[in-house]
């Protein structure tokens, strides 16, 4: 794990669920090795969108198999998580993963929910702000195929616009402005579950990324909560190293492990672009 002292502290109240889209593993397999491994996961299923106390193992057809065009996907949802046991608990299930001969590939997401039951409706503008403002640095700590896809839309200005409006007074009226659960910042799932659904990170199967997006994210919800006010700017922040060390004081994970990976992420995608 990358966590060290101060990003524990950092997340004592992190509450999370995490779905992870994978292929090339056989489903009772995982299950199998979860259970010996001590996670609690329910009986396969088939696609559900039921919320239980277990992880659970569904199919998705969003998921190809090598380009083949073969929808042959599984995704892992987690129940509830919470802290640096749930990172624990997530360590575990990406070595299982791992051993069962899982496989992503780029039409492969992971998706993060985080709980926002105690957001005002102003955490939340603040929140779309901050995430809008910094879309251009985000979009390099993940690969090019989560930048903007089908299922992964960019937030768009138009609509930071409308929700910034005094008209909208609560949360629900802010998913209706942006009524797409395919979007980065995903509403929609405030309506049913109570939570926020960050959907731009790809699939992966090294848990390293991971931790450093959960603990990111929830950073920035956390800086949105706490912020009066943040003012949309008039198109994000340009690609530049100052702006990501922008972005890691602002969720206070500058002189931090986490960071330092996000940093080397950045610069390896800068490299590549």
């Amino acid at each position: 794990m990358l966590i060290k002292e101060k990003e524990m502290l950092l997340m004592r109240e992190l509450k999370f669920g995490v779905e992870i889209e994978f292929f090339g593993a056989n489903y009772v397999t995982v299950i199998e090795r979860l259970r010996a491994a001590g996670i609690s996961v329910a009986d396969f299923s088939g696609y559900t969108h039921k919320v239980i106390a277990q992880w659970k193992v569904t199919t998705d057809s969003s998921v190809t198999m090598d380009g083949t065009g073969l929808y042959r996907g599984l995704e892992l949802v987690s129940p509830i998580l919470y802290g640096d046991e749930g990172l624990d608990e997530l360590q575990k299930v990406y070595e299982v993963l791992n051993s069962c001969g899982a496989k992503v590939d780029k039409t492969c997401g992971t998706h993060v929910h985080f709980d926002i039951a105690d957001f005002t409706v102003q955490n939340c503008k603040n929140f779309l702000n901050l995430y809008y403002n910094y879309q251009g640095i985000i979009n390099y700590l993940v690969p090019p195929s989560r930048r903007r896809n089908e299922f992964c839309n960019p937030l768009k200005k138009a609509d930071l616009v409308k929700i910034n409006q005094d008209w909208v007074t609560s949360i629900r009226d802010i998913a209706y402005v942006i009524c797409t659960r395919y979007s980065k910042v995903n509403l929609q799932s405030y309506v049913k579950y109570g939570t926020i659904e960050i959907r731009q990170h790809g699939g992966t199967l090294e848990f390293d990324k991971m931790e450093a997006w959960i603990i990111l994210m929830y950073q920035l919800l956390d800086s949105a909560k706490n912020e009066e006010k943040v003012t949309l700017i008039c198109r994000p922040y340009t690609v530049t190293q100052k702006n990501l060390n922008r972005l890691l004081k602002t969720t206070n994970l500058d002189n931090t492990c986490i960071g330092d990976y996000l940093t080397m992420r950045f610069n390896h995608f800068k490299e590549v672009a």
